[in-house]
């Protein structure tokens, strides 16, 4: 049976602290893998580490580039039991997301629009959320109640999935015997 990975964490960065701050999230971003091992982890998010309001489509990594930086990412793994034409939905969303993601961008209009709860609709501007929610919606998977801009990290707990880890991300290799460090 197929599994797709939702990847949730609670960044200690400006942006992360004040949306935890404003909506008491247990966690501010959100990515999404094909496998157990996060290996090929993929959101929306900084474009250049020290820079917070430019941001672009592009592969996560926990222990390199902007998170690299950090000495602990508390979070949450889900596991999502999907059929496997929805997996390949997946896989195909995924990949028309990477193989044209210079069309694609970070929108701080859609964070801004998400923290004051305002629906605005832009097709290639996405948030980490969204661009989840988005990818669960288009195959099948989910179908949300509320325009994916507005979907926080933090909704995203409540999907019919297994938790499989929480914790320190940066140990989730580790802990989990699952992935390496």
């Amino acid at each position: 049976m197929p599994y797709i990975y939702i990847s949730l964490i609670k960044t200690d960065s400006m942006i992360g602290k004040f949306v935890s701050y404003l909506k008491k999230d247990e966690v501010t971003h959100a990515s999404i893998a094909l496998d157990e091992n996060l290996d090929e982890l993929y959101g929306f998010g900084r474009k250049w580490n020290w820079y917070p309001f430019k941001g672009c489509f592009r592969r996560e990594s926990y222990s390199e580039g902007y998170y690299g930086h950090f000495k602990t990412l508390p979070g949450v793994v889900l596991q999502l039991n999907i059929t496997s034409n929805q997996y390949a939905l997946v896989s195909q969303i995924l990949n028309d997301f990477i193989m044209n993601s210079d069309q694609y961008y970070y929108s701080i209009t859609k964070l801004l629009s998400n923290i004051i709860d305002v629906e605005i609709k832009d097709s290639r501007g996405f948030i980490c959320s969204e661009f989840v929610a988005y990818i669960l919606q288009e195959a099948g998977i989910v179908k949300f109640d509320r325009p994916l801009n507005l979907i926080r990290p933090q909704m995203l707990l409540k999907l019919p999935a297994n938790r499989v880890y929480q914790g320190d991300l940066k140990r989730y290799g580790s802990a989990n015997k699952v992935c390496s460090a």
